[in-house]
């Protein structure tokens, strides 16, 4: 073909295109990054050494035995139940509160009452109640009772009301003295069944009856009692109290037994159990001091 020349027959021009191709940069590396110094750590020496331990090591050995300590269950029982006497007496107070002397307690709250009041028994003040008779005397009103004969007054209900109810405990005189050692008084005071209203609009009225006994301290914590007599009498109509010349109506007791036995007592409150009548449980009497 005509138009095609031979290679070397070629000139080639300073115009003629040249190709090359281009250089590549070497990538060029990131600065390094600083190295944070490296800290070190040597725990404190340790407080035993070689000697304290057949291991020969500083430390203690990993299979050390612990002694078990027997702590008696007793122990044990006082410390996790141990509480102040006067928190005792607070939560007992609160627990009466609403329960009319027992009149109106429910079985649960006659169950929490127990419960309460064998914990003061057990945490009992170190003076025993014939350690100073003095302690035993005084004007005591009951705060709660389970015994049945006073729970019975309840049954007065449709023509009469249970006011207080006081036991009055007085230490017979060294030249007084035959077989008893004091005198006690058990007082019931009644109110008319429309007390309510008649004490608002007359004035209160009340009707005591009282029940006298001989009592004989027996040991450190019982006396014994033998009833002497009742007697009923008008202390106060519409507000106005009565004079005490005024004779009670008196009627005699057939001379029978019985005891109280003081579980607790200190300055201001005591606990007392009497004997059980007929297979039933014994009464317990919760009282409070009247100064």
């Amino acid at each position: 073909m005509a138009f095609i020349l031979p290679t070397p027959l070629i000139r080639r021009s300073r115009h003629d295109p040249v190709s090359f191709s281009p250089r590549r940069r070497r990538p060029v590396p990131p600065p390094p990054v600083p190295q944070r110094p490296r800290m070190t750590y040597q725990p404190d020496p340790s407080p035993y050494s070689k000697s304290d331990f057949g291991n020969g090591s500083d430390s203690a050995p990993s299979d050390v035995e612990l002694e078990a300590v027997d702590v008696p269950a007793s122990a044990v029982d006082a410390q996790t139940r141990a509480v102040p006497i006067s928190d005792l007496k607070c939560s007992l107070y609160a627990a009466v509160s609403s329960t009319n002397r027992g009149l109106t307690a429910s079985a649960d709250d006659r169950a929490n009452i127990l419960s309460l009041v064998a914990e003061l028994e057990r945490a009992k003040p170190p003076t025993a109640p014939a350690d100073d008779p003095g302690m035993l005397c005084g004007r005591w009103r009951l705060l709660f009772t389970n015994a049945l004969d006073v729970l019975s007054l309840g049954l007065l209900a449709p023509v009469a009301q249970v006011g207080q109810i006081f036991q009055n405990i007085y230490e017979v005189p060294l030249e007084g003295k035959g077989d008893y050692d004091y005198d006690i008084e058990n007082v019931v005071q009644l109110e008319p069944a429309f007390a309510p209203v008649s004490n608002v609009l007359g004035g209160q009225s009340i009707t005591s009856i009282t029940v006298s006994a001989e009592g004989r301290k027996t040991s450190d914590s019982r006396v014994d009692i033998t009833f002497v007599q009742n007697a009923i009498k008008q202390e106060k109509i519409f507000g106005m109290q009565l004079p005490n010349e005024i004779p009670a109506a008196k009627f005699a007791i057939g001379s029978p037994v019985g005891y109280i036995e003081t579980t607790f007592l200190d300055e201001d409150i005591r606990v007392a159990r009497a004997p059980p009548v007929r297979s039933q449980e014994g009464g317990l009497f919760l009282l409070i001091r009247e100064h």
